[in-house]
């Protein structure tokens, strides 16, 4: 957190820009404590924070690749410690869900192991908590948003939709690791419109 920190002196210098400049972080997945490698402390100097649970390539025992619903199980349970731990109450949205980073497979494979039953329960658990959930362009279709029938395809929308329904608000993100994806924003009013979002169902940092 004192790292990503160090940058808030520069956000400062333009509060009166016409631009709202927040600080956030991505919380980690603590898989040895079962919980959050994120103080409640040091979360609280946040204006927000994602949490993630499919970072599995840096957080997840490399023998739970295989097979696939043995993965899946692992974020599904990681989601449930994350939210079990205190610090999510400070949690605005979990970071590109179900989507496994990094997967030496195609992450369709563990997402096709989790039942529908097991989101409802999942994203039951995280609308109650007011926490949202991140549509990640990058993740859902990459550079080819233009194109509905690949954003129709992708085992996200099942999943998205079942989180709607389960009354969970949602972010967009890119993933951006580079200036030039945050272009692919542009595509958030598309998908929304795919999965039939209204106003109400963005989380107030979206709309």
């Amino acid at each position: 957190a004192a790292h990503v920190l160090q940058t808030r002196p520069v956000l400062e210098q333009y509060r009166d820009c016409g631009v709202d400049l927040l600080m956030g972080c991505e919380a980690e997945y603590d898989y040895a404590h079962r919980s959050v490698a994120l103080t409640e402390a040091a979360a609280e100097q946040f204006d927000f924070i994602i949490a993630s649970t499919t970072h599995t390539h840096n957080t997840m025992p490399k023998a739970f690749y295989h097979p696939p619903r043995r993965h899946a199980e692992f974020i599904l349970q990681a989601w449930e410690d994350m939210l079990a731990a205190p610090v999510s109450r400070y949690f605005t949205a979990m970071a590109h869900p179900f989507h496994a980073v990094c997967c030496p497979y195609g992450h369709e494979l563990p997402m096709a192991a989790i039942t529908d039953d097991e989101y409802r329960r999942i994203f039951d658990m995280t609308a109650k908590r007011g926490i949202a959930v991140e549509i990640n362009i990058k993740c859902l279709v990459g550079y080819h948003a233009e194109r509905t029938d690949e954003i129709l395809l992708q085992p996200h929308m099942r999943m998205f939709r079942i989180a709607r329904d389960c009354g969970c608000r949602f972010t967009f993100g890119t993933d951006c690791h580079h200036p030039e994806k945050q272009r692919m924003i542009r595509f958030a009013p598309q998908i929304a419109a795919l999965l039939e979002l209204k106003e109400d169902d963005l989380h107030p940092l979206a709309r």
